[in-house]
């Protein structure tokens, strides 16, 4: 082979076409194009910087003062190196030996110079522009992910909004409660016992409302579904309302559908449902305005609409209405309303449980607001339910009780009211008392406990009274402050025959005695 001598200058970059042209010459003159490939690609690593390149048939001549040592080691394998003053030439070998595995950042390196040497210019272009659509994907999901970071904060700042109106809303009742226990000490009559009934009513539909939501973040929620029908339904949720709608200024009217409409619900429920939206029409709306429950049917549903012509709401505050710990003030710190802004989320997780659909809907604010919802529309029963009897007053006083409560405020107020109805009332401050009080003649008729007691439980008890055969045959009443499904399966599965959650009216727990 003769030995041409080209001299190609490579410039500033090392341009494609510079590298294209050493190739070309290369590959005229006999060299294998692989050869060719491995011997450029090596110079392109080895001196990047290099001002020109010196080719004939037999070597490459980089003219470089300063050559890159990790490349030119890693082709050693390749290409026999001669050294020189500015230059290092390069030979391929006769038997080139298979080089180890590149390093991603080679890979990369070698990739680029690779796509230059073979003009993949196109390649190129797609592959910047799937760097652009991917680039575009990262800002979205940083995005995204800027939107998530504001939604937990939103929620921490909910919950702490939702921690102080509890404190408030559980400080106003309070007080009210100490006003009315002073009062009577001085002598006060009627008025303060119905202030002391009222606001422990209040107390206790905040802890159900809470514990309801504590079920529902741990679906836990259940439902107990029989045919009901609407109408009655709400008659009986607003009926009691009339009182807090007249106290308010407020008309509360009900407007009938033209005829039954009939659903698969849990009546307490439903009830609890018709109630929220009730109180809440209440609580935002004006004195002198109107609250209208309205029934049909639309598209196959029985629809329920509560509205008022109150404050309305804003498109913000429709979009966040049902969620949870959310309340709107239109006007700074609005906290007379009160409430702890559980309602409408227990409307829509109970109306979600029974199959329907909820939604609020307002021309914006002072224009009053209407929420619907909607429950599937079934067959009337075969026969129409008869109304449930109201329980006879029986003699109580011939019945005779075992009270079971570690609490003893609260054991003795009960016991002695229990005394006044007539009944015979044994106390016991734990398990342990209680089978003591067992062992003697005569047994009660009845045993009512609190679960949560010192050493043995009421479980274990009601397990120790179930085991025995002389006591085996006692009613079992739990009276305990643990509600939901979970609590009622548990006393049922340690033998109790009924399960009542404090607070309790008197006569509920009298109705239970006597069943």
């Amino acid at each position: 082979m003769t030995h041409e001598t080209q001299t190609i200058p490579l410039g500033s970059g090392h341009t494609s076409e510079a590298l294209q042209r050493a190739r070309a010459w290369l590959e005229a003159r006999g060299v294998e194009p692989a050869e060719a490939l491995a011997l450029l690609v090596t110079v392109e690593l080895l001196a990047p910087d290099a001002t020109s390149l010196e080719l004939d048939a037999e070597e490459a001549r980089v003219w470089t003062d300063a050559p890159n040592e990790p490349a030119l080691a890693r082709y050693a394998q390749l290409l026999e190196v001669t050294r020189g003053e500015g230059w290092v030439a390069l030979r391929p070998r006769s038997e080139p030996v298979e080089p180890p595995a590149l390093d991603a950042p080679r890979r990369s390196i070698e990739a680029s110079v690779l796509d230059r040497l073979l003009g993949r210019e196109a390649d190129i272009d797609r592959l910047q522009r799937e760097l652009d659509e991917t680039n575009r994907g990262v800002v979205a999901l940083y995005a995204e992910l800027d939107e998530h970071s504001r939604d937990l904060e939103r929620a921490d700042r909910r919950k702490d909004e939702f921690l102080a109106m509890l404190a408030h809303e559980l400080r106003n009742p309070l007080a009210a409660l100490r006003i009315a226990a002073e009062d009577l000490e001085d002598g006060g009559g009627p008025r303060a016992v119905a202030v002391i009934q009222r606001q422990m009513q209040h107390l206790g539909r905040m802890v159900d409302d809470l514990l309801d939501v504590s079920r529902i973040t741990r679906g836990k929620i259940e439902v107990s579904l029989r045919r009901i029908e609407l109408s009655q339904a709400v008659h009986q949720a607003v009926e009691p309302r009339r009182r807090i709608a007249a106290a308010s200024r407020m008309n509360l009217v009900v407007e009938e559908a033209p005829a039954p409409l009939w659903i698969d619900g849990d009546p307490t429920r439903v009830e609890q449902v018709i109630v929220n939206l009730v109180d809440n029409a209440i609580k935002y709306g004006v004195p002198g305005g109107t609250v209208t429950v309205s029934l049909g049917l639309q598209d196959n549903q029985a629809e329920l609409a509560v509205k008022d012509d109150g404050r309305g709401m804003t498109d913000e505050q429709l979009r966040d209405a049902f969620e949870l710990f959310v309340q709107h003030a239109l006007d700074g710190l609005d906290r007379p309303r009160g409430g702890l802004g559980l309602g409408l989320t227990l409307v829509r997780e109970i109306v979600t449980l029974h199959g329907g659909s909820v939604s609020a809907d307002s021309d914006g604010p002072g224009e009053g607001s209407v929420f619907r919802v909607c429950f599937p529309v079934v067959d009337a029963p075969a026969t129409t339910p008869e109304p449930v009897s109201q329980a006879s007053e029986d003699n109580d006083g011939a019945m005779r009780l075992l009270l079971v409560e570690d609490n003893e405020d609260f054991r003795e107020l009960l016991a002695s009211r229990l005394r006044r109805r007539g009944l015979e009332v044994l106390e016991a401050g734990d398990g342990a008392q209680a089978l003591a009080h067992l062992r003697a003649a005569p047994l009660p008729d009845a045993v009512v406990t609190d679960v949560g007691l010192p050493g043995m439980d009421g479980y274990a008890l009601a397990r120790a009274i179930r085991s025995d055969q002389r006591l085996e045959p006692l009613k079992l009443i739990a009276l305990t402050g643990y509600g939901g499904q979970d609590a009622l399966e548990r006393t049922r599965l340690a033998g109790f025959d009924d399960h009542l959650v404090k607070p309790v009216p008197v006569e509920e727990l009298l109705a239970a005695l006597r069943s």
